[in-house]
Formats: C-alpha cells, structure tokens, sequence
C-alpha cells in the first residue's frame, strides 16, 4: 500500500486501505489528542484509541500508518493477555513508541479476580510495572471488555486518566469497532455528526483484505501459542458479546 498516494475507494471494510482514507478524511476536519490533552467544549478534536487484546504485532501495520499521516494514538497493552506476552514482544513495543505513539495500560480485572488479587493494588503494580520494565511514560488506563468485567471499585491516581471517564466516553461520542461491529455503522458515515470522538480501534480486526473476525482468528491462532480450546473460548465470546450489543441497540 503506498501511504502517499490516496485511495479514493471509500468502500467500508475493516482493510489497512479503508483505514488509511477513514484518518485522511479525519485528519481534515480534526485534530488529534491524546488523553492529557485539555480540549475546548467546541473544539474539533479525536482521541484515538487502540485497545490490543490479540495480537501486539498487528498493532504495527496501524502504527505505521498513523505515522506516516503524522496522526498519533495511544496504544492499549496488556500485561497478562493468553495470546501474547509483552517480555516476548518487546521490539513491536518500542517500535510503537519510536513511531511517535503513546502507550497506556488495558487492564483486565477478570484475570484479577480469577488470581484472588486485590483489584486496586493490582491496577497500580500493572502501571508502575509498564512504565519500569520498559521505561515508557503511562498516563492513562482502559479497562478490558468492562461491559462484562466485573470490576472492583478502583480509584485512579491523579497522574492516570480513565479511558472511560464521563469527560472521554459519554461528554463527547465513543466509537468503537468492537468485534468488527459499528453500533452506529462505520465511522466514515457517521464522523460528521460529531464534534469531539473518542475512537477506539482493535488491531486485530483490521488486514490487508479486510477479512471476518472468525478468518482472523483461525490465521491469528496459528501464528501464536495458544490452544485449540484457547481459541474456540475466544469465539464463543466474540459471538455472545456481537448478540449482546446488538440486542441492545434494537
């Protein structure tokens, strides 16, 4: 794909190309901020988000892309993920970052719970162990599917932000492209309603063909450790949460 050449093909699909002209018709109407940013009520603005809970190298082709749009992110990694380890993936890690990208932490408290941690002294050795392990700035935190994690309460440090504080996901428009499914179809149909976005994308679900979640999956679980059981649980989940959200927007 040459990033220099726009491709006018606004076709919806979850390819590398449809992404690149969703941010270049983006990236003419707002700006993007991250987390830290103090933005004006009226201001046109876009947090971009990417939660990763598959894969970190598929993260890069994004990241890549971003870059070259001069478009940053903040990348959402996972320290206890079954399908990638972030000591195994450290290079993929450090080339998000040295293409201009921020990192925050994507907590999971059902791995908390299932290990009998203590949510709130977990949440804060998972942050402290992300920025020293790695030395990289972490500034903001995302929960992992929250809308069916159960969460102790857990109070954020005033130095960490909330991905899903009122201020980024219910005062301003959340996007999200969970399971390769738009509530409100796809962004490049709907961005002009909104002033102020918070998007969110999963790597994972974005190719160079635009293939379906269950092909990604399949080629995704051959590429990675995991087991066969691994990877039916996973699409017994994403077929369960797609019925849940849609039953909830009928």
């Amino acid at each position: 794909m040459d990033i220099d050449k726009p491709n006018n093909d606004l076709k919806c699909e979850f390819s590398y190309s449809h992404f690149e002209n969703v941010l270049r018709q983006l990236k003419k109407e707002y700006k993007f901020v991250d987390f830290e940013y103090n933005f004006k009520p009226n201001e046109k603005i876009i947090l971009l988000r990417h939660d990763v809970d598959i894969s970190l190298k598929r993260a890069i082709t994004l990241a890549q892309i971003e870059n070259q749009l001069k478009i940053n992110a903040t990348y959402f990694v996972m320290l206890h993920s079954k399908y990638y380890s972030l000591e195994e993936c450290s290079k993929e890690l450090e080339k998000i970052v040295e293409l201009g990208h921020k990192i925050g932490l994507h907590y999971d408290s059902k791995y908390w719970s299932e290990m009998k941690l203590e949510h709130q002294s977990a949440f804060l050795k998972e942050i402290n162990f992300l920025k020293t392990r790695f030395n990289i700035s972490v500034k903001v935190a995302s929960a992992h599917n929250p809308t069916t994690n159960k969460i102790q309460s857990i109070v954020f440090p005033n130095n960490i932000k909330n991905a899903y504080d009122s201020k980024f996901s219910r005062e301003i428009k959340y996007l999200s492209d969970s399971v390769q499914f738009w509530r409100e179809d796809c962004i490049c149909k709907n961005w002009k309603k909104y002033n102020q976005i918070q998007l969110l994308i999963h790597p994972e679900w974005w190719t160079e063909t635009g293939k379906k979640m269950k092909d990604i999956v399949n080629e995704l679980f051959n590429q990675i450790s995991s087991t066969k059981a691994d990877k039916e649980e996973l699409i017994e989940f994403y077929d369960s949460y797609l019925k849940k959200v849609q039953s909830n927007i009928q």
